[in-house]
């Protein structure tokens, strides 16, 4: 069984460990408090044994959110690759801040210039030489007689209403 000193939540009392989130009653009386845990490195899902900081029994704190790392080489492993990861980046940093203006220049890439598209004036054309609008002819419309002459045929077909 590992060992780990953790420190019970404000407000819930639970216990996060390796990302994993373990609770019981038996922490209610200790929220906030510090504590000792004994689990399984090999299985962190299976919960975690409290103890005081003196050394007495707590209780055993059951997994309810299993979000981390089944076991503790998983995390430890994790962590390994984020340091390198970190280590990595830093020594980018730096090795960029050393850079001339004109090293970081030729390391972009070469771009080829564009087309150019053509050039053309265009003219605003006013007074005489403007067009004059078209006018717009519905070959649909009717003169004011065509429309009284089809008014009337469409009356004389409806049936006059009874008088009341």
């Amino acid at each position: 069984m590992a060992v780990q000193n953790v420190r019970t939540d404000q407000r819930s009392g639970s216990i996060r460990l390796l990302d994993n989130r373990y609770w019981s009653e038996c922490l209610h009386d200790h929220i906030g408090k510090p504590l000792t845990v004994r689990f399984d490195p090999d299985n962190l899902y299976d919960g975690v044994h409290a103890y005081r900081l003196d050394g007495s029994y707590i209780g055993f704190a059951a997994c309810i959110e299993a979000a981390g790392f089944g076991d503790a080489a998983a995390a430890r492993e994790q962590a390994s690759h984020v340091k390198r990861f970190r280590k990595a980046i830093k020594e980018a940093a730096n090795l960029e801040v050393q850079m001339s203006v004109a090293e970081m220049a030729s390391l972009l890439p070469e771009i080829e210039d564009a087309p150019l598209p053509e050039t053309r004036v265009i003219r605003m054309v006013s007074g005489a030489n403007a067009l004059k609008p078209k006018p717009e002819t519905d070959p649909d419309a009717f003169t004011a007689a065509e429309f009284e002459e089809a008014f009337s045929a469409g009356l004389r077909l409806v049936e006059p209403a009874e008088e009341y």
